[in-house]
Parts: structure tokens; sequence; C-alpha cells
């Protein structure tokens, strides 16, 4: 009777969220905000050390501007490819340089505007600006959603006049990237200059060339004004630091730095140029560098300065739905930001989210010490970067060391054949490193800070788990492997409380995910939905074992927890960890009950999947106000598109999941694990025997601990990530309970 009233409240609530699902959950979109002229100032290679700088001319800009970082990572690591996911609002890749030409310009084929009217059939009016790859571009970047000319093409269909000026050029290199970021999917602007009449010749200038501020002057005074049918957005390109960064390798330190600080000033009139220019209350001023400074020391640092002045906003900081960090913005934001700014739509396909500006508080940014934006971004930006750069040693150091472990544990305990006392408190000291990482954000000397720091805070916040869950453990279970149970309940009740947090600690945490690579930059990542998953299955062997008849009820009020937080959209907002979650969790609760497999439990696992997926959907869309995630926008997608984007999808997770099983060190420890229990069934199958036999419990886990790397490998595109952590708590329990086994008479 009991478990059909459970299979009834479980029904009723699956029905519920069909229910939900069904009903008009599309909110309309966000309202404009009447900008009547936006001017996007784009300066490659322009870093943070630069925009804190003692330069005066640019001091009026950094105090009165909204700032952040914006992650410019394209679908490939190339300058023209961040060009084209500005341009896109989703990430776009291509090679070569960025080339863009006025439509009378020469060029190595022949006069630009015949060049694309031979490639395109489009013809070229009278002082537009032509980008001649543009069919190429397109070409390379057919199968990823989105496509080079989006933010042209929204712009045009709307009748919004676009116009652009400035280059980048070297001697021998065309650099005119801001063209190829508005140009339509024609491969035109309607207006323009990017020719050499933007540049002056001065003699002490990196090449002996640098940006013709009169000449932008001239040309932006002759623009008519944009109630009179003139240009309402409009990107200006300063190359003048791509250019020195280039000469550099031909110049003194001191040389180089006095043409970089000469650079920088006349950005700073630039802008104050611009400022004067611009009605605050009525226009937008955007400042991005497209291209992240190498010469920085700071290994693949792909987050730049972006900042925005005028209408959108005061001093503050930038955020956006993309990264719910503020300080932190992506290249795909950009095209739904002026869409939003004109009360337009972004087109379905773009995976950017509308920008917006949030006070320049501590609490904004959860960063003490600073009140102004830009020294508040920059901190995020440092925070990120410094994280990055060293959860790689660590985590690959941690993985290694268990690995090591797992291969030693199995072959001493088929080889002694005797318990084995060092290996439960092993096993207890590495699985706590993973909710140690996130526990060690909050220390006094914080991981970011170095790589000494990062790893003493770490193994303090492993070893305090460790002695708290043995005390625990061996006062409730009052054996060696009830440490591990209480430490799965603790990990457990971290992640919960960091899921409430809507991730404020895992954003900091090195198993956290990496605001540098932008796969994703809120919610609970791949690495701790493995933990999670993992602490909760343990846990429940914990309560089963210690509590047989009531275990049951707080194994499924864990297991409710973390699918729950998992799929709500403020928190964990992990659709594959959600729904993987409930697929283990719903016949490994019925397990647990009944103490037999019955495959009628399939037909649950799949029904509730169907309406964990539903009711993340309806939230994210009701929730999103017209602006949903990543698993809303999948949804509406497939819903205006048919299933073609779903197979899209599916090809490149499955994609992604094989390039991962055959090169990391996550899928070494697996296969690690499954070859030390092979050994220990082959080699001592009758203390084996007498485990499965005598505990009961155990089935119950190994039961869920299979099925949940099953379902996150074919959920996630990072699956096997979430299996070796899970596997990280798992194989702690399953080791020091074999020890005890073996210890037995």
């Amino acid at each position: 009777m009991r478990i059909r009233l459970r299979r009834v409240a479980l029904a009723g609530w699956l029905g519920l969220a069909l229910a939900l699902s069904l009903l008009p959950a599309a909110a309309a979109a966000a309202p404009g905000n009447a900008v009547r002229r936006a001017v996007v100032v784009v300066v490659p290679d322009l870093s943070w050390s630069d925009v804190t700088a003692p330069v005066p001319s640019l001091r009026n800009f950094t105090n009165r501007a909204a700032w952040a970082s914006v992650n410019v990572r394209g679908g490939n690591a190339t300058r023209v490819a961040s060009y084209l996911t500005l341009g896109a609002g989703a990430q776009a890749e291509a090679t070569g340089p960025p080339e863009a030409y006025d439509a009378a310009e020469v060029t190595p084929e022949g006069v630009a505007a015949s060049v694309l009217l031979r490639r395109t059939g489009v013809e070229a009016p009278a002082g537009a600006v032509v980008v001649p790859r543009m069919a190429a571009l397109e070409r390379a970047n057919a199968n990823l959603g989105g496509g080079p000319g989006a933010l042209g093409d929204l712009l045009r269909s709307a009748g919004i006049q676009t116009a652009v000026w400035g280059n980048a050029d070297i001697p021998g290199q065309v650099e005119r990237g801001a063209a190829v970021m508005l140009a339509d999917r024609r491969g035109l602007v309607a207006m323009g200059d990017v020719s050499e009449r933007t540049l002056r010749m001065r003699a002490d200038a990196p090449y002996g060339i640098d940006t013709d501020l009169d000449e932008l002057r001239r040309w932006w005074r002759s623009l008519p004004a944009p109630d009179a049918g003139g240009p309402r957005f409009v990107a200006i390109e300063d190359g003048d630091l791509w250019r020195q960064r280039s000469y550099a390798a031909w110049t003194t330190d001191a040389v180089a730095a006095a043409q970089r600080a000469a650079a920088l000033h006349r950005l700073g009139d630039l802008l104050a140029f611009l400022m004067s220019s611009l009605d605050p209350s009525r226009d937008a001023l955007v400042l991005l560098s497209p291209v992240p400074r190498e010469a920085t020391g700071l290994a693949q640092d792909t987050l730049t300065p972006f900042a925005v002045w005028g209408r959108p906003g005061g001093p503050g900081l930038v955020v956006s739905p993309s990264t719910r960090r503020p300080g932190l913005v992506t290249a795909s934001d950009l095209l739904p930001t002026v869409a939003a700014w004109f009360g337009l739509t972004a087109p379905v396909e773009a995976t950017g989210r509308p920008a917006y500006v949030v006070p320049a508080s501590v609490a904004a940014a959860g960063i003490p010490g600073a009140s102004d934006g830009a020294t508040l971004a920059r901190q995020v930006h440092d925070r990120s970067v410094a994280i990055d750069r060293l959860r790689p040693e660590l985590i690959k150091g941690w993985i290694l060391v268990y690995l090591v472990a797992v291969a030693t544990a199995g072959i001493a305990l088929v080889a002694g054949r005797r318990p084995l006392r060092w290996v439960g408190w092993l096993f207890l000291l590495l699985a706590a490193f993973g909710p140690g990482t996130l526990l060690a954000v909050g220390s006094p000397w914080p991981p970011w800070r170095g790589l000494a720091s990062g790893v003493a805070d770490t193994a303090g916040a492993a070893l305090l788990l460790v002695f708290l869950s043995a005390w625990v453990g061996a006062r409730v279970w009052r054996r060696p492997v009830g440490g591990l149970y209480a430490l799965s309940l603790v990990a457990a009740a971290l992640l919960t409380a960091d899921a409430l947090r809507a991730g404020a600690w895992t954003r900091w945490s090195y198993l956290g995910y990496s605001a540098l690579s932008g796969a994703r930059f809120y919610g609970i990542g791949n690495e701790f939905m493995g933990v999670w998953i993992g602490a909760v299955l343990v846990a429940t062997v914990g309560l089963l074992e210690r509590w047989p008849r009531r275990g049951h009820w707080g194994a499924l009020l864990l297991m409710a927890t973390c699918v729950g937080l998992l799929a709500w959209p403020g928190g964990g907002a992990n659709f594959g960890g959600a729904t993987a979650a409930v697929l283990a969790f719903v016949p490994t609760y019925l397990y647990a009950v009944r103490r037999r497999i019955d495959w009628l439990d399939l037909f649950w696992a799949a029904l509730g999947f169907v309406g964990v997926a539903a009711l993340m959907v309806t939230l994210d869309i009701i929730l999103g106000r017209g602006h949903p995630s990543h698993v809303g926008r999948l949804a509406l997608e497939v819903w205006h598109a048919g299933p073609a984007p779903l197979v899209r999808i599916a090809v490149g997770k499955l994609a992604m999941e094989w390039r991962l099983i055959q090169l990391t060190i996550w899928t070494k420890l697996l296969a690690v694990f499954l070859a030390s229990s092979a050994m220990l069934m082959l080699w001592s199958p009758e203390p084996m025997r007498r485990l499965w036999a005598e505990q009961p419990a155990l089935r119950v886990g190994a039961f869920g601990y299979a099925l949940g790397t099953f379902a996150v490998i074919a959920l996630n595109d990072s699956g096997v990530v979430a299996a070796a952590t899970m596997l990280t708590m798992v194989a702690a329990a399953f080791f020091g309970s074999v020890s005890e086994q073996l210890g037995k008479p």
C-alpha cells in the first residue's frame, strides 16, 4: 500500500509538471531602452592594465562608465572568429585576417565592389564598405546555429542605418574587424570609411602611422543626425594599440611603453570627443576589445575590457543572463543587447542575452575592497584568470593521486586479503577534495592568490572535512566507512547551500567552471554535479545501513533536493545533470524500498525524465521573461524549426564526449576502477560474495552508480567528467567496505 501511494504521489507530481509545460509560457520580449544612437568603439589589444593605467584623458570615461570583462572566445582561437561572434550573437569560427574594404578600394583581386559582385552577385552602393569573404565565412559557420552578418541583417531589416570607420591595418596586412562585425549577410555596411584615409603619418608612431582623429571628427560631423535619416549604429575601430603591440618586437622596452602611453592618451581623446557629441540620456557608447592582449603573462586570457556609457545606465558593473555574474559578459551578448536597446527581437539562433547595468557595490560582485566599476570588474577578471591558470594542475594532481590510489588499493587488497586501515583514511581524504574546494573559497587565503595558497587552503578544508566526518561517522555508524557516509551528507549539504545561493562558491572554486573557456558561467557544472550525485548515492547507502526501515525517507529527501536544485533555473540550472539524476535516482529509490529490480521501474524513470525536462523548460521560459537560458532557447528553437536543432546538439555532444573519452585523465580513472574491481571479484570471490550478501545497502549504491554513469554520459557533453567525479565518492565507499569485509572471519 505504501509503495502504491508513493507511486500515486509521484505520478501526480509528474502530471503537474506536464500540465505546467502546456501553459502559454513564452513571455514577450523586454521593452527596448529607447536608445537613439549606439556607438561601439572597437580597440583590439586593449587590456585591463591599460584601462586602469594613470592616463588622465581616459579617467573621465573610466569613472563614468559601467564595466565588465567580455569573453571574446569564438568558435576557434582567431581574431576574425571573435569579430564574427560579436556580430553573430553566437560562437562563430573562421581563419585568416578580418578583411574589409571601401567599395571603391583596390584589393589584390581587383576593385572591392567588383569582387563582391563576382562572388555573391550583390552590387555594393557607392560609399558602402564591403566584406568580400562573407560567402565563405557563412559557409564555414553553416552548422553552428548562428551566422555571420546577423547583427547587420537585424538592423537593416528594422530600417536602422549603420556606419563604420577606422581600421587596425599594419603594413602588408589588412585588419578591419569592426566592418566584419557589423556587415550584414550580403557582406555590406551601408556607409563608412575603413581605408588608409583614416590613418595619418606620424614619425614616432609604430610603423609611422596612427589613427587620424582629426579625420574622424570631420567624418563624424558630416553624418546626418539619427532623426534625419543618419546612422543609428556606428562602429569605430581604433587600431593604435594593436599596431603598437605588433611593432614592439622591434623596439626597446622604453620606446614601446612610450608608444603605448601615447596610444592610450589618443584613445582617451577619442572617447572624450564622442562623449561630448552624444546625449547620455538618449545615446549609448560602448568600448570593447575583441582581441585579448597576449603580452600579459596570463595564458589563454580570453577576458577583455568591456564598458557601457550613456542611456543603458550609469557607473557600475555590466552583467547578462548569459553569465549571471556582475562584471562578466560574453561576446555573443552584443547582438541581443543592441537589439534590446533598439526595441528589436534578437534571432532565435542567437545564444547571447541582453546585457544590463547593476550598481558597482561590494554586494553586486561579491568582492570586497573596491567601489568603482572598473576596479571591481578588473578584480573579477584577475580572479577568474588566476583560478583558470591553477585549476588544471590541481585537478590533474588530484585525479592522478586518486588513480594511483585505486590501483594500489586494488592490488594490495587482492595480494594481502586482509583489512588495510590506511585504505579507508586515504580514500576519505581523496573524496574530501571535491567538497573541500568548495569550502576553501571562504578561507582567509582564497584559492586565487596563488598555487601555494590554493593547495594549502584546499588541503586544509579537506582535512577539516575528514576529521569532522570521521568523528561523526564513528559515533553514528560505529565503523570506519561511516566517516565517508558522514562526508557524503556534508558534501550534499554544501552543494545544496551553494545551489540556493546561485553558485556563489562554485564560481570561484577549482572544481567549478572556467570563465575563460566560457562553456558555463553559472549554476552547478558537471564536476560538482557528479560529486553531488555520487554523494547522494553514498549517503543513501549509509542511511539505509544505519536505519534499514526508515532510511529511505532520508534518501528520498536527498534525491529530491538534488534533482530539484539541479533543475531549478536560478539554482543548479543543469539540464543534463537534473535529467541524469532523475534517471538514476527513481529506480535506485524503488530498489531501496523493495530490494528487488522491476522492469516497470524503467517506466517510472522515463516518466520522471519527461516530467523534469518539461518542468525545466517551462520554468526557464516563464522566469526568463522573454530571455530564457540555453535550455529554453533550445526548446523554442525546436518549436520553430523542428527536431533539426536537437539533432545538431546531440551530434555535437556525442562528438565532444568521444573526444573526452579518448583524451582525458577522467577516462583513465574510470578504467582503473573497473580493472581493480574486476581483480577483487576474480581473486577474492568469497569475501566479495559475502560483502554483497551482508550489505544490501551497498548493492543499492552500486546499482545507482551504474545507472548514474550511463545517464550522465548519455545526457551531458562532458559526461565522462561527471561520471569520474561521481566515482570519487562511490569508489571510496567501495574500497572502504571491501577492506572492512576482508577483516571479518
